[in-house]
């Protein structure tokens, strides 16, 4: 989890216990649910979306400058490797590495990957709906 996330969870409790939305009524359920989704993300071992981050910052070819990171074509790498199936390379070295998960197959780490995505799925978190669940990394932002 990113330290914005993690930020805007804080805020989303804050939210809560000052009344809601209508600033009328703390709802110990709605803070049930942020923290239970929290403590999911936390538990998880990472977001499967930091894998491509790390991968666009590692792999590069001879038309970028090393001296500096492209966010944009960073994730223009990722898009390519995505439609074109190719993540399974850069869940092998050094991106095991760089996770901490040396003795893992690519099997069980894609494995892993796709189950935290669903997870994460269900934890999709919107300010303006309490209701709603948590929030991912992956493409969606709490503002």
């Amino acid at each position: 989890m990113n330290l914005e996330t993690l930020l805007d969870y804080v805020k989303a409790m804050k939210n809560v216990l000052d009344g809601g939305l209508k600033k009328n009524q703390v709802s110990m359920g709605e803070l049930w649910k942020l923290v239970l989704n929290l403590e999911s993300r936390i538990n998880l071992a990472f977001e499967p979306a930091s894998v491509e981050r790390l991968a666009a910052v590692i792999f590069f070819d001879e038309t970028e400058d090393l001296r500096t990171y492209d966010r944009k074509a960073g994730m223009e790498k990722v898009k390519f490797w995505q439609d074109n199936n190719v993540m399974d390379f850069f869940l092998t070295m050094p991106i095991i590495d760089l996770l901490g998960l040396k003795g893992i197959s690519a099997t069980s780490l894609e494995e892993y990957i796709q189950e935290a995505n669903l997870v994460l799925q269900d934890l999709i978190f919107d300010p303006q709906n309490p209701s709603s669940e948590s929030l991912s990394e992956n493409g969606k932002s709490l503002s």
